[in-house]
């Protein structure tokens, strides 16, 4: 999918393309474990997800049941994903073999690649990967390369170097 495609796209629809859940594996308080496939075999992600990024210092891994395991991500680093596991009222996404992280610890990210010029009359301010403001801005009307969409706390944003990313409203899609 292109960037003018991306562009296209509102953010309610974005936000609603991120997964689709397919089986709940639950594990109740005294340990037991149930797993409630529906028509398919396993749970996936579809549409909108390439992967998640890691925005904790590290975050430990879970295997599929939910338990910690004594492997950790470092912060920063980024992960494929192919399944999402739901378990105890936590959602996992799976990166390797019986490795899981939780959901709430990571930012789910959506490769798209495309170029971007800055659309506001003043310079449009970065965000690191958390969203949180930083001291850099992109000047109005320059033209910027983008690889990745994510979306924090309901805040649409594409990367525009390591770790430095834009908001949504800020620039216009270019070919």
């Amino acid at each position: 999918m292109g960037i003018k495609r991306f562009m296209s796209l509102s953010l309610a629809v974005a936000a609603s393309l991120s997964i689709v859940v397919t089986n709940i594996n639950t594990v109740s308080a005294d340990g037991t474990s149930s797993f409630i496939p529906s028509k398919n075999s396993q749970s996936s992600i579809t549409g909108f997800a390439s992967g998640v990024m890691v925005n904790e210092k590290s975050i430990p891994l879970y295997d599929v049941n939910g338990k910690q395991l004594p492997r950790f991500l470092g912060e920063g680093t980024s992960w494929r994903v192919d399944i999402q596991n739901a378990v105890g009222g936590n959602i996992y996404y799976r990166v390797g073999n019986n490795e899981f992280v939780k959901g709430e610890q990571v930012v789910l990210y959506k490769n798209d690649t495309g170029n971007i010029k800055i659309s506001s009359k003043t310079p449009a301010s970065l965000y690191n990967r958390s969203g949180v403001r930083i001291s850099r801005s992109l000047a109005p009307n320059t033209i910027w390369h983008t690889d990745r969409f994510i979306t924090i706390n309901g805040i649409s944003y594409v990367r525009v170097a390591t770790n430095e990313y834009v908001q949504t409203g800020d620039f216009v899609a270019v070919d």
